[in-house]
């Protein structure tokens, strides 16, 4: 990348190469950008109670000095939408998590769940086994993390936001009533055995797929059928379809006949791949785990927000340098971190002294010569955290 530097009064340029940059790549739970939120912006609900937690405030200057640093990046995801768009100030709460990814953005995460399901494919089709099945941060971010930033961050303004929100709060009450009906089913097991019940959630996520398309076959035939109604829904591909689309298609490319893909694509999901693929491995210790937990003796019930807590702590795990995450899923990681094999470091609110520990550390590895070029880039001030970001709204 290339800087212009613009003179006084522009009566001259100066263009140089920017050297690379390796960031720090964090993620943080929507809890914690709610509180920043509410710690430096003193007309939304709770300002009061957040703002005698010095932490809150501290913590997001830290953030945001890292950020505008070239240091770190904290990529937002659909979790942040998602969670956001129920509030009454979600512009609010996006403005903040954008500002600390500064656009960027992991993909979905059916389509990271889909890139790395692929990948596995081409190895299992070939016989190759050479580790786990890891992607580059390119194929799971959008944007380059490891850029220099631009100077603006542009956000397009939501339309249809009350069909999305109620969507998601009908997917709310059902994650509920099946958690609930899970974690009963746990509590009945007579001889809980951890590692039976890690096996039986990986070997699960395959199972589920095809009984899932077999289900979405059923449907369209009754459509065709006229026993349902052509609803947009019914006939609308859904994820679990793109997935096996996609996977006959792969098995075409390696050299499978198309008649032998539909065969293959069976044999695939019901084979021990996932063991191969970290987020299904993540994934299904947390689960395991949780159910370990409820076998043991808790009582209290769990909300649906788990499922979401588990899927997006599996999926960006292993891209993460370090996690800011609730403490209920910080502890089920702690129970299982034996048998995680990642790197990135996991915070929540019982150890977050560390995690300002763990951020000032980053600034301290900074190099003069760095901190110079960012000045001369963008200005010395302007590494000064934002803290008046929210004082003209209304």
């Amino acid at each position: 990348m290339h800087a212009v530097i613009l003179g006084e009064k522009r009566q001259y340029t100066s263009e140089f190469k920017l050297p690379k940059l390796r960031k720090k790549i964090i993620y943080l739970d929507q809890f914690i950008i709610s509180n920043m939120l509410k710690a430096i912006n003193p007309k939304i609900k709770g300002h009061e109670r957040v703002k005698e937690n010095e932490f809150w405030l501290t913590v997001f200057k830290k953030l945001d000095t890292l950020s505008k640093l070239q240091l770190i990046v904290c990529p937002d995801s659909l979790t942040h939408f998602d969670e956001s768009i129920v509030t009454d100030y979600f512009d609010k709460l996006r403005r903040m998590y954008e500002l600390l990814s500064h656009g960027a953005s992991f993909y979905e995460f059916e389509t990271i769940e889909r890139f790395h399901v692929i990948e596995s494919v081409r190895r299992w089709i070939k016989a190759i086994d050479n580790g786990d099945v890891l992607l580059d941060t390119e194929s799971i971010i959008r944007q380059d993390v490891h850029r220099w930033q631009d100077r603006f961050i542009i956000s397009v303004k939501l339309s249809e936001k009350e069909t999305i929100v109620n969507e998601i709060r009908k997917s709310k009450i059902l994650e509920d009533t099946y958690i609930n009906e899970l974690f009963k089913s746990w509590q009945s097991v007579p001889k809980f055995n951890f590692e039976s019940q890690y096996h039986f959630e990986l070997r699960s996520y395959g199972k589920t797929i095809i009984e899932c398309y077999i289900e979405c076959l059923e449907k369209l035939q009754k459509v065709a059928m006229g026993e349902l109604p052509d609803k947009l829904e019914m006939l609308t591909t859904n994820s679990t379809t793109v997935l096996i689309l996609d996977i006959k298609e792969t098995l075409e490319h390696e050299g499978i006949s198309k008649d032998e893909t539909l065969q293959k694509t069976i044999e695939f999901l019901l084979s021990d791949f996932a063991s191969k693929i970290p987020s299904h491995r993540i994934a299904a210790l947390m689960y395991a785990a949780l159910a370990r937990r409820a076998a043991s003796g808790q009582k209290r019930l769990l909300k649906g927000s788990i499922f979401n807590d588990v899927k997006t702590i599996s999926n960006l795990l292993p891209y993460c340098d370090a996690m800011f995450i609730d403490i209920e899923c910080a502890s089920l990681l702690n129970e299982v971190k034996s048998r995680i094999e990642y790197g990135a470091n996991i915070y929540s609110l019982n150890n977050k002294a560390e995690f300002l520990a763990y951020l000032e550390s980053i600034k301290d590895e900074m190099s003069n010569d760095h901190l110079q070029i960012v000045y001369e880039v963008y200005g010395e001030s302007s590494v000064s955290p934002y803290t008046q970001m929210y004082l003209n709204d209304d």
